[in-house]
């Protein structure tokens, strides 16, 4: 059985992280729940202890698919925007693991920034032994109301491809 996952979040890990996709959309789920406008690790200030996001005056510091963390982590001198862009956040999880690759670390290693890392990799596995099927979903809550949806611009790219194939 394929592993469902929503079309927006494959077209924004294919768009953005090229062959290490599988492997970003795997972070994805257990991130943000493939939530390309995921808030999360509030705190009541710059350098403070975690507190619920939910706590009067916290504010975010984990932004996007990947929970790219702003106050020490991979999201340093990334705006809340940027890394709330689906394509950009894919990559900028794809130019990190790459970097890790290129420095001998393994896969799994290449993943040890991410909480998350054993039910990535996990899910990961899945994927690369059962697939994946792109599925209709609504943008998430939080997204600013619209997921970064390339679903229209990747399927044309692919019958492009059909036709010149066929040519």
């Amino acid at each position: 059985m394929t592993v469902e996952i929503p079309s927006y979040a494959v077209a924004d890990s294919q768009a953005g992280a090229g062959e290490l996709w599988q492997v970003v959309l795997a972070i994805a789920g257990p991130e943000s729940g493939w939530n390309p406008g995921a808030e999360g690790d509030c705190k009541l200030y710059r350098g403070g202890p975690l507190v619920p996001c939910g706590t009067p005056g916290a504010t975010p510091y984990s932004f996007g698919y990947l929970q790219f963390y702003t106050d020490g982590g991979l999201g340093d001198g990334h705006s809340p925007a940027t890394l709330k862009d689906g394509t950009t956040n894919m990559r900028l999880g794809a130019e990190y693991i790459r970097s890790r690759l290129g420095q001998g670390a393994s896969l799994y290693a290449a993943l040890s920034p991410w909480s998350t890392r054993d039910a990535a990799w996990a899910l990961y596995q899945r994927i690369q032994a059962e697939g994946i099927a792109g599925v209709d979903a609504p943008a998430p809550a939080g997204s600013g109301g619209q997921p970064n949806d390339k679903t229209g611009l990747v399927v044309a790219l692919v019958l492009l491809g059909v036709l010149i194939a066929l040519s």
